[in-house]
């Protein structure tokens, strides 16, 4: 008879994960270490999960998927560019705030060589679907810049705004995320 897998130590080693990837990375994390801060045997760890590729693609996988539904905000169509980016924005460092180890683990280190297709297939669905609302402004006359262009600023001012709260750098508060917005926009508008 085959016992029945427990979520919560399922759960124990997703967090776990999280938290030594996101302070160690993938390739300065052992499977011991995981299983050691989960508080399972090696061997628990694989029974959930195949291999240390497969947990860190669940856990990209589980984290990208936040992302995706703060990305697809349904935003009333009369609603200017500049309205939508400081929600969405506000939205995704309210994320961030709230999932620390999450927000430097997808932010601050490279996945480049264990994704899999089923994970960079979400980070592609992610980055266009941010890509969307910038390429719709565009078409409206909101943006000077091109789409492309105007995305790699707001999202690279995301990025090490993450960055400096993970990296305890910077007391990051809603004046720090205005003065990020603010100055994003001068650098869009048209």
């Amino acid at each position: 008879m085959t016992r029945a897998l427990d979520p919560a130590k399922r759960e124990a080693l997703i967090r776990a994960g999280i938290k030594l990837f996101a302070a160690r990375g993938f390739h300065g994390t052992s499977v011991p270490d995981v299983a050691k801060a989960a508080s399972v045997s090696v061997g628990t760890l694989y029974r959930y999960f195949d291999s240390k590729e497969d947990l860190v693609n669940v856990i990209f996988r589980q984290h990208k998927a936040e992302l995706f539904a703060i990305t697809e905000l349904p935003y009333p169509p009369e609603m200017s560019f500049l309205e939508r980016l400081r929600i969405g924005f506000a939205a995704l460092f309210d994320w961030a705030a709230k999932s620390q180890d999450a927000a430097h683990f997808l932010y601050c280190s490279g996945h480049y060589d264990y994704l899999d297709a089923e994970s960079l297939a979400l980070k592609a669905r992610v980055l266009f679907s941010a890509y969307s609302m910038f390429e719709t402004a565009a078409e409206r006359g909101e943006l000077r810049l091109d789409p492309k262009i105007a995305l790699i600023i707001v999202w690279g001012s995301f990025i090490e705004l993450v960055r400096s709260m993970t990296d305890k750098k910077l007391e990051v508060d809603d004046t720090v995320i205005q003065a990020v917005i603010d100055g994003c926009w001068a650098g869009l508008k048209p």
